[in-house]
């Protein structure tokens, strides 16, 4: 079977010490192409600045095979940006995605009302939107899913979430934790 793996951060320091064997690991179970994540402009080698739209734009057409990603909201606790900030970068880069004709990466982390609202009226996305480790309401889904070029990905962090917080209706628990807890063992049997 041949894999690819939507959402990664190969370049995060935590797992330096065993990148190797991760890449070989999951080149054995088929993974053959990687979408690697940034998450802030600290990924960038040259930092933020005013120009870090002139800055994203550049990188992709330096790398035409390269997504657009990891963008998104987030209203967590941890996030000191105000929301209304990251709604003006996140519609700028989903233009700017749209316009390079990019697939794009989306996080989103308590804000699943204004990403709907967004991702909505900027749709459709002919090269795809993926909205990874969705854990937003089940009502959202069907909504999401009826916006052309949008998809969700599911991650491991489900299994340890509590069944009653974000659940898919309609989609069997212990077959979805049997699915993606046994990816996310293998992942994780050389201690990354």
């Amino acid at each position: 079977m041949r894999l690819f793996d939507a959402h990664c951060h190969l370049q995060d320091p935590r797992i330096t010490h065993c990148l190797e064997d991760t890449l070989n690991a999951t080149e054995v179970q088929g993974v053959q192409q990687f979408a690697c994540n940034g998450t802030s402009e600290d990924d960038w080698p040259q930092g933020r600045s005013d120009k870090w739209l002139d800055n994203l734009r550049k990188q992709l057409e330096e790398v035409p095979q390269a997504g657009l990603g990891e963008c998104g909201l987030d209203t967590s606790k941890k996030v000191q940006t105000p929301i209304h900030e990251q709604e003006e970068v996140f519609k700028a880069q989903l233009e700017l995605g749209k316009e390079l004709q990019r697939p794009i990466s989306v996080h989103c982390v308590s804000a699943f009302g204004k990403l709907h609202d967004m991702v909505q009226h900027h749709g459709p996305f002919p090269q795809g939107l993926i909205l990874h480790s969705w854990i937003g309401p089940a009502e959202m889904v069907d909504a999401l899913a009826k916006i052309k070029g949008v998809y969700f990905s599911l991650s491991g962090h489900l299994t340890r979430m509590s069944k009653k917080k974000y659940l898919w209706r309609g989609c069997c628990w212990r077959q979805m934790h049997q699915m993606v807890g046994h990816a996310w063992e293998t992942h994780t049997r050389n201690g990354c």
